[in-house]
């Protein structure tokens, strides 16, 4: 394994991946370089400051999430793969239950962006105090997955104003539900209205909870799972696996897994730390001869040949 550490369950590799999502809000409050500033009945709002590069971070949404950048530029990209670039002054509102990838490169300028929760009881009181709002929970889940608000002097100004609530010490909790409330009208105004209600109409469903195939299956360390596995891992059924994964790839999973587990097991030969017994465990092989075989007919050397040539 990358790490040295040899995990053989496939059960407990999934555990692995799984966990080290990063699931907000709740995975923030262990992270150093974000300060929750308010939290109150559900909502929150936390502060990002970086100096340092991060990049190929995954994270997935608990809450209707509010993401507004103060200066820097951060790239997120969805489990579609799509990248969306967000600039100073820059905000995007995302829907419960998604899984993105967050990269930030510094260029000349630290990151800092806020992080803005909405609890259920205060979209519920905005939604019911919107007049016309015609969206059911059947039209919302067939979906806006976010709503991008690029560069508004409106935003801007509600986050300015928060920020000088905390220089001038100001007690935010007990304003918070009222203040996000306001945001929440702010946001309507800005953004599309159809978008914004079905976001939040759609606050009580999980999004599909698909994971960025592309970013996932990088991973030398899942060589050890099988087709199932990765489609249960990545979110899944295997037949949306099976189509995604060949629009992405031009070719089957199994075949893709097959060529990656023997050049990982190449990769391990050349090092000359582990047997060809271990090599095989280590990437999915029960049978050392079927690994074995399976190696010279790919590579046309044995793993042993394969050591001794090197």
């Amino acid at each position: 394994m990358a790490d040295g550490t040899a995990l053989k369950s496939t059960e407990v590799l999934a555990d692995y991946f799984q966990q080290n999502l990063l699931v907000i809000p709740q995975a923030l409050n262990a992270l150093s370089d974000i300060k929750l500033v308010a939290k109150n009945e559900g909502c929150a709002i936390y502060y990002k400051d970086l100096a340092r590069d991060l990049t190929n971070v995954e994270f997935s949404t608990n809450q209707l999430c509010l993401v507004f950048i103060e200066q820097g530029q951060e790239s997120l990209t969805t489990a579609d793969n799509q990248t969306l670039s967000l600039n100073c002054g820059d905000a995007i509102l995302l829907a419960r239950g998604q899984h993105l990838h967050s990269d930030f490169v510094r260029y000349s300028k630290d990151l800092k962006a806020w992080l803005v929760f909405f609890g259920a009881d205060l979209i519920e009181q905005h939604l019911a105090s919107i007049e016309d709002t015609k969206l059911n929970a059947q039209q919302a889940s067939t979906h806006h997955s976010y709503l991008s608000l690029r560069n508004s002097a409106l935003i801007n100004t509600f986050f300015t104003q928060v920020k000088q609530y905390q220089m001038q010490d100001v007690e935010l909790s007990s304003l918070l539900k009222h203040k996000l409330f306001e945001l929440l009208h702010l946001i309507e105004h800005v953004g599309c209205d159809s978008a914004l209600h079905n976001l939040l109409n759609s606050h009580a469903y999980s999004a599909s909870g698909k994971r960025n195939l592309k970013r996932l299956l990088q991973q030398d360390t899942l060589v050890q799972l099988s087709v199932a596995d990765l489609a249960k891992l990545s979110g899944r059924s295997l037949s949306g696996f099976n189509r995604d994964f060949k629009a992405i790839y031009q070719q089957t999973p199994k075949r893709w897994l097959l060529t990656r587990r023997l050049c990982y097991a190449k990769k391990q030969l050349l090092r000359g730390e582990a047997s060809v017994t271990d090599i095989a465990i280590d990437v999915g092989y029960g049978n050392v001869s079927h690994f074995i075989k399976a190696y010279k007919a790919h590579f046309g050397v044995t793993p042993k040949q394969q050591m001794l040539n090197e």
